[in-house]
């Protein structure tokens, strides 16, 4: 560096120049300082300890200078206020926030593909019952004879239904009850007739006798096992079936002119004695000929007592709108075992 200044100038600038040399020494020294720190702390290096407590001290004041330099630096750069000391000594923490979005608690549509329904021509038969015009059925005790009958009275019975007829001790009657044949109703309304008390009820004081339909009427009442009233042997033939018959088509079911349609009874063999395929058929026996084809069929196989069998009758249905009925039965030569009934409605 040159000097053109007056010798008063001159001094200082001779002054200054110490200076700088100065600084360039203490830039160097600190400089050797920081590397031997930066050195110290490689694993594996150990270095002997300072010969002097007067270069300790100068290492120390450098350190001390060092970490205040990097404080200013920090507290001359930050951008935030100093957080608060925390008198509760609990740990809080701000979310940050984020990009990603959140689940929502609203449901979301499935995007599951959901299988649609396919429709089918299939004609589905209820066996609801239909309203009687004078209410449900009922039926009445007309006489008892102790341990041996009860004749009974039917009203407002629905026509060309099977009742199947149970008897029971009065307590007991929903587990304890034997089947004693059926009742065909024929063409409705009341009717008087007995049904014998079984053998393994004799001195049982008080009876339920219950009727039910293949199409779901029902009718029932209580009697004591006392002789009362009038027991009628003659009168009234006893109609009692031994079989328990289910129905397709349902009572009513609604046809148009012409359709072809089956009926499918269900029979179960109540009685005592097997129903042989060589001598029992199923045939005609009145009402409207609705068959396609023969009046009489023999049974396709024997049917032992508590056995079932489906027996099935092609049919079409007639060309004039109306209620037409039809009767066939279950017969051993001249005895008829069942009567198989159907009732259709033609639009």
């Amino acid at each position: 560096m040159m000097c053109s200044q007056p010798p008063l100038r001159q001094g200082l600038c001779r002054k200054e120049v110490q200076v700088m040399k100065m600084s360039k020494i203490k830039f160097l020294f600190l400089l050797s300082c920081l590397l031997l720190m930066t050195a110290c702390s490689l694993p594996g290096l150990k270095f002997a300890q300072p010969a002097t407590p007067d270069v300790a001290q100068m290492l120390d004041a450098a350190r001390t200078e060092a970490a205040l330099t990097v404080t200013a630096g920090i507290i001359d750069h930050a951008t935030q206020s100093p957080v608060p000391p925390n008198p509760s000594g609990t740990i809080s923490a701000t979310i940050a926030p984020t990009t990603t979005a959140l689940p929502s608690n609203t449901p979301q549509p499935s995007l599951t593909n959901t299988p649609t329904a396919t429709r089918t021509a299939t004609i589905t038969r209820t066996a609801t019952r239909t309203p009687l015009p004078g209410g449900n059925p009922k039926i009445e005790i007309v006489g008892v004879e102790k341990n041996q009958a009860v004749s009974i009275k039917t009203i407002n019975f629905p026509a060309n239904q099977i009742f199947t007829i149970r008897i029971g001790p009065f307590s007991e009657f929903s587990s304890n009850n034997k089947v004693t044949g059926s009742i065909y109703s024929g063409s409705g309304g009341p009717m008087i007739f007995t049904v014998l008390i079984p053998s393994e009820y004799i001195d049982v004081d008080r009876f339920t006798i219950r009727l039910d339909s293949n199409h779901g009427y029902y009718a029932f009442n209580a009697f004591e096992n006392v002789t009362s009233g009038t027991v009628s042997y003659t009168a009234t033939p006893v109609p009692t079936y031994k079989c328990e018959v289910s129905i397709s088509p349902s009572l009513y079911t609604i046809f148009p002119v012409n359709a072809d349609f089956d009926a499918v009874w269900e029979v179960k063999n109540t009685s005592d004695d097997a129903w042989g395929k060589s001598a029992v058929d199923y045939k005609y026996d009145s009402g409207t000929e609705m068959q396609k084809y023969g009046k009489v069929f023999d049974l396709p196989e024997t049917v032992d007592p508590g056995e079932s069998i489906t027996i099935v009758v092609d049919m079409i249905a007639p060309g004039t709108v109306g209620t037409y009925s039809t009767t066939w039965v279950l017969a051993d030569g001249g005895t008829t075992l069942c009567k198989l009934p159907v009732t259709i409605v033609v639009k």
